[in-house]
């Protein structure tokens, strides 16, 4: 039975790792979105907030030249690539490049705001910078603003939004809309990594590379808290997650530690039980 599941869990996800690096560009008034990455998580959504945060920003600052943010977007962070905020201004233009694997909104801000009024070198690396730079009143205001999870990126869009989230005070809200469109709060959280709307009522969420949950609604809002055992200096990119049907899901996590290593699992929603495929044992939560 084991050696059966585990060929039948081999094709579900034979395709999954065969992928090219993604990009996309676009623009908010006069700042410039430019993002690539090896897969589209929610950073991506979040480099799209960060740009419309800044063009607001950059309109209350008065500043009319272009921005320009680069998102060099990787898990491999620490590992074979370095993070580093490097900032360009010439001839009035600001051109900002953010190699890193997750980013926060604020921080960007204070960046940019930084960017706007000091020269700056593109050979000196900014990212330690962060740590000196004050919350401004100004910031606080824009970030105060609700701003709902994007859509642009198709392959990040869900069917429906009765399962969703909001971005406002530098946290994401999720919340869950009933049949009469009445909002009903799940969780807030000041990080998140990866957002997948699985059937209209249940969805799926993580926001650390070895923990991850599931809002299962019925009637009442469930959270259902899972973690996983991980080597400390794993790596990884999204959990790939088929419905087999009968409230059972498929996940498959890709990470690295020297070498690829694929780990799968079978979530069973009615028990909230979810079992490691590879030695079959019930995951403790």
């Amino acid at each position: 039975m084991k050696y059966k599941t585990t060929i039948i869990l081999f094709f579900i996800f034979l395709n999954t790792y065969a992928h090219k690096n993604r990009y996309f560009s676009t623009n908010f008034g006069n700042v410039k979105i430019i993002y690539t990455t090896g897969y589209f998580t929610e950073e991506a959504n979040k480099a799209i907030l960060i740009a419309e945060y800044a063009s607001e920003l950059a309109k209350q600052l008065q500043y009319k030249d272009t921005i320009t943010l680069y998102f060099r977007q990787s898990y491999a962070i620490n590992n074979h690539i370095n993070k580093g905020y490097f900032i360009t201004k010439k001839n009035k233009k600001i051109f900002i490049k953010l190699t890193d694997s997750t980013y926060n909104p604020k921080s960007i801000l204070k960046l940019i705001n930084y960017s706007i009024s000091n020269n700056t070198n593109q050979k000196t690396d900014y990212q330690p910078l962060l740590k000196k730079l004050t919350d401004t009143g100004l910031i606080k205001q824009i970030l105060s603003v609700r701003k709902e999870r994007p859509t642009m990126i198709q392959s990040l869009k869900t069917e429906n939004n009765m399962i969703s989230y909001f971005f406002e005070n530098n946290k994401f809200h999720f919340y869950y809309l009933d049949d009469s469109l009445i909002e009903t709060p799940i969780i807030s959280v000041s990080d998140t990594y990866q957002f997948e709307l699985l059937e209209y009522n249940f969805a799926f969420f993580s926001n650390e590379k070895d923990v991850f949950y599931f809002f299962s609604i019925n009637k009442t809002v469930n959270i259902l808290k899972h973690k996983i055992k991980l080597n400390k200096y794993a790596i990884f990119n999204k959990y790939e997650i088929k419905n087999l049907g009968n409230n059972i899901f498929a996940l498959s996590l890709l990470h690295k530690n020297g070498s690829s290593e694929e780990r799968v699992f079978i979530y069973y929603r009615n028990k909230d039980k979810l079992v490691n495929v590879t030695n079959l044992k019930a995951i403790t939560k």
